[in-house]
């Protein structure tokens, strides 16, 4: 969900869409949780303040991905996540938080999945 965020954030942003609006809309949503919203904001604001280390990130998808494999059902999009968490947590020795790895490291057709605050 936090990846899907981070995404969404981004893609706002480089649209020139309005931020707030956007998690005005997701708030309200059929998928909004106390999660997606804390975590929304904190993108919005460029909050990445440590709260999920992506070493905790990484293994939570790994223990999820070896339970999906142990009872043989697909999980590509959680094998997708899992690589770019990996190769994240490489990158950053898993100290930081999560969203701000993925803000720094993580790569979508060779650009940065947030730009820097200006």
């Amino acid at each position: 969900m936090v990846t899907g965020l981070v995404e969404a954030v981004h893609f706002a942003e480089r649209h020139g869409l309005d931020l707030a609006q956007l998690v005005a809309v997701l708030d309200a949503g059929p998928m909004a949780s106390d999660v997606s919203r804390v975590k929304a904001a904190k993108l919005v604001a460029q909050d990445f303040a440590v709260q999920a280390a992506i070493s905790n990130v990484l293994e939570n998808s790994r223990l999820i991905a070896a339970a999906a494999r142990e009872a043989e059902i697909a999980s590509p999009l959680l094998d997708v996540c899992h690589a770019l968490y990996s190769e994240t947590g490489s990158g950053s020795r898993g100290r930081r938080y999560g969203c701000g790895d993925l803000r720094d490291r993580a790569t979508h057709g060779g650009r940065r999945m947030i730009a820097p605050k200006q």
